[in-house]
């Protein structure tokens, strides 16, 4: 019996110490080609894997998913701890938008999720 509660602690200690996904905020840029107009977001992944996914806001609130579903590169799976790069195309996907952004008018947020959650 002794043996067994020793065993459950350890796991559960393991458990507690696993590594939680992190993308922070300073890794995320956000830039756009001037003849293109493809925009190129890059981000961070650090500590563990993680499912990662994007919003596209401005005036902090989202554009709606329906303005950036023709993504690129390492976004809306499973991705491993490194530095990553999603593009997308705003002038198919958001017609209305800006021709030209800043990052006054749009911000990309990454979030990452743990795998088991």
């Amino acid at each position: 019996m002794k043996h067994m509660t020793t065993l459950v602690s350890a796991f559960a200690a393991g458990s507690l110490l696993a590594a939680t996904p992190v993308i922070t905020e300073d890794s995320v840029t956000m830039t756009q080609d001037a003849s293109t107009r493809t925009v190129t977001i890059t981000y961070t992944l650090e500590d563990a894997p993680a499912i990662v996914t994007l919003d596209i806001q401005t005036n902090g609130v989202s554009i709606g998913c329906r303005h950036f579903q023709n993504l690129g590169g390492d976004v809306n799976m499973k991705v491993q701890p490194d530095t990553h790069t999603i593009t997308w195309q705003p002038d198919v996907d958001w017609g209305c938008g800006p021709q030209r952004m800043t990052v006054k008018d749009v911000k990309a947020v990454v979030k990452a999720w743990a795998c088991d959650a």
